[in-house]
């Protein structure tokens, strides 16, 4: 293809009108032109017409382009499943729900998801009768300035009503707990008290039963922890978190070399117990609904 065109480059030479020939059958056989190629076949005078005609074609584009209608910002999703927040009245809100037998706590969402104000697990236990209810479109993934501030509102809104709602069913005593009852305290010390001992994989945590709407606690323990003076120390902190009541507590070897077991804590002793460990989700998954639900 390139012979065919450098041969019309020599025909045309010295003739008349031989440039532009030249040109046109450059631009048929290739895609690409470099400026060196067209100054060579067509010239200075031709090339600085050419930047000038493209310049202007450019130009024109932008100007059309500008003119054009913007592409619109599409609301963050979630500012629009909080908007509701702008007319909502926490206090009458709590009123009317209270009045039609609807007990509930308002979850919000970030980092993790728990009831504004107060602690999770308490919660959970504490307030049966209360549904847990996510507020939907809170997270901590904000999209913009105007999301952080309706993340904001969702956290007062629900601080507000799960506070009072607390109160009121401690005061008309809907509540399986005594005052001072804290199940977050009790699990944030024995996971402390296993850090201590400084063993790999032995862990604490807690596991809800649906069956008896009470949470226990699991305990994964090597065996140098699966001993009657740790079992003793375990059963303290629960006393000491005044959790009333029988609190059952599974033992689990995390390598699987022993049969899981469980004893039962009531006031500080340690006593025996027939609960059959039954492995659980953590309490929150599966309890937790959507406001819109």
């Amino acid at each position: 293809m390139g012979g065919e065109w450098i041969s019309s480059v020599q025909s045309a030479e010295g003739k008349k009108g031989g440039a532009r020939l030249v040109f046109n059958q450059v631009a048929s056989d290739t895609d690409y032109l470099s400026p060196n190629i067209i100054r060579y076949y067509t010239g200075d005078s031709v090339m600085k017409a050419l930047i000038i005609v493209v310049t202007m074609f450019a130009s024109s584009l932008s100007a059309a382009w500008a003119e054009g209608t913007p592409p619109q910002s599409k609301e963050p999703d979630h500012v629009t499943q909080l908007r509701w927040l702008d007319s909502a009245d926490a206090d009458k809100m709590l009123q009317a729900d209270i009045k039609s037998g609807k007990y509930q706590f308002y979850v919000v969402c970030a980092f993790s998801c728990e009831p504004a104000s107060l602690d999770k697990l308490d919660a959970v236990q504490c307030y049966p009768v209360a549904k847990l209810t996510r507020i939907a479109g809170t997270s901590d993934a904000y999209q913009s300035n105007e999301d952080i501030r309706y993340q904001n509102k969702a956290w007062k809104f629900a601080e507000r009503y799960n506070v009072q709602m607390a109160e009121y069913l401690s005061k008309h005593e809907m509540t399986d707990c005594v005052v001072g009852e804290s199940w977050e305290s009790a699990i944030h010390e024995m996971k402390k008290r296993v850090g201590e001992r400084y063993v790999s994989g032995d862990e604490v945590d807690a596991a809800y039963s649906k069956n008896t709407h009470k949470l226990r606690f699991t305990a994964h323990l090597s065996p140098g922890n699966r001993n009657e003076e740790f079992e003793i120390q375990l059963c303290l902190i629960a006393m000491e978190s005044h959790l009333s009541g029988s609190v059952i507590v599974e033992i689990y070897d995390p390598k699987n070399a022993a049969p899981p077991s469980s004893i039962e804590c009531r006031y500080g002793q340690v006593l025996p117990s027939d609960w059959k460990p039954v492995p659980s989700d953590h309490p929150y998954d599966n309890l937790i609904s959507n406001n819109n639900e």
